[in-house]
């Protein structure tokens, strides 16, 4: 039995390093790259403040203007504007309002005391913009989303094969395993290096991974949470594509009046973005965040109808629990900044550490491939004519 045990033991172990090794040579240059801009954008705010603080920055002032009594005053500045997102990222007192100007792609940033436009920028092709289409899609149109989404999961497939491959073959092994034996050469060092920080960091790479993956691929995951909630996922309808009840002639409901039924529908709550829609068929998305929730990522979500005032849908009332925390969580955790700083360092040495194991992996790697290489190249034959 203990033979039996051992030789599956070693087959697994062939089978785990296979897929550790192809995978890590076909997507290791791609999660590296996906790595390394999640370690800026873990501290993306703070960098985007200190590069642009004339736009980022404003002076607090009492209470900042609700978006029903800010956007009159923007209008009345820029008659031509037309924008269909109002939000205020950070909600805090010195951070501006942003709104996302349709026709141009550009983002405008607004005192929120005084509703004056403090200016506009191409976000896109600002350092953190750039560095976050990067992160997202590799600036590769349409298909490059998705591509980054099976980098996470290459990574984690990574992470647990990496784990299995680490486990020693005896338990007097086991220290050896743990630490880097520094009076070793430059080869062993480098091995000991992947294996110690693929070993330490795993928790936190596994969790970025996961939670990338699931950012990516969310219109397929939250219907999942329905079903593992045993809850019909029928109202999902009103979440991907909400309508209006347009009939000619009718009015749109004010814009108090609908910021109002969102923080009534969400008690305690405040606004923090509000799509207004373009169409007679589109609805208002009101953004709300509640005490307790994380400052950043997705928050409570209520739809209502432009012309009835009606909630077409609220996540508060309509997702399974399960839902909601995977709303609420799902990018704090993924950017560290659920906790402060000490997530937000762990995030960023998390997301480092794929770079680092791409480079300590590719040195194990490739000698062992040129000399496999050598061993394969046929010898010279020699000359037999006279």
């Amino acid at each position: 039995m203990r033979v039996f045990l051992r030789n599956i033991a070693r087959h697994q172990k062939r089978w785990f390093a296979r897929w550790h090794l192809y995978l890590g040579l076909g997507a290791g240059v791609i999660v590296a790259i996906v790595g390394l801009t999640g370690s800026i954008l873990v501290f993306r705010d703070e960098i985007d403040q200190a590069l642009n603080p004339a736009l980022l920055r404003v002076e607090p002032r009492g209470l900042k203007l609700s978006f029903d009594r800010v956007i009159p005053l923007i209008k009345a500045q820029r008659p031509a504007l037309k924008f269909q997102y109002l939000y205020d990222e950070q909600g805090l007192p010195d951070t501006p309002y942003q709104l996302f100007e349709t026709k141009t792609r550009n983002q405008v940033y607004v005192d929120p005391y005084s509703g004056r436009i403090l200016g506009e920028r191409n976000y896109e092709s600002s350092f953190i913009g750039f560095t976050l289409r990067l992160h997202r899609t590799l600036l590769i149109p349409a298909a490059g989303r998705y591509l980054v989404g099976l980098s996470a999961l290459t990574l984690l497939i990574l992470t647990i094969s990496g784990l299995r491959l680490w486990i020693p073959k005896k338990w007097k092994q086991l220290r050896a395993g743990l630490t880097v034996n520094f009076k070793a050469g430059f080869k062993r060092q480098n091995y000991d290096w992947h294996n110690v920080l693929g070993l330490y960091s795993a928790p936190v790479v596994s969790l970025l991974s996961l939670t990338g993956f699931c950012i990516t691929f969310s219109t397929a995951v939250i219907p999942v949470l329905f079903l593992l909630s045993f809850q019909s996922p029928k109202s999902l309808s009103n979440l991907l594509n909400p309508k209006s009840a347009w009939q000619k002639g009718a009015k749109p409901v004010p814009l108090s009046e609908v910021l109002a039924t969102g923080l009534q529908a969400v008690p305690g709550s405040t606004v923090r973005g509000l799509f207004i829609p373009d169409t007679v068929t589109g609805a208002y998305r009101i953004d709300l965040s509640s005490p307790g929730k994380p400052k950043s990522g997705e928050r409570d979500l209520v739809i209502v109808d432009q012309f009835t005032g009606k909630i077409l849908f609220n996540t508060r009332t309509e997702l399974p629990n399960i839902g909601r925390a995977y709303l609420s969580w799902l990018t704090p955790v993924h950017y560290g900044t659920f906790g402060g700083r000490p997530t937000q360092v762990l995030a960023l040495i998390g997301s480092f550490m794929p770079f680092v194991l791409c480079v300590t992996g590719f040195i194990i790697w490739y000698p062992r491939w040129k000399k496999s290489g050598r061993r394969r190249r046929p010898l010279p034959q020699p000359d037999l004519q006279p």
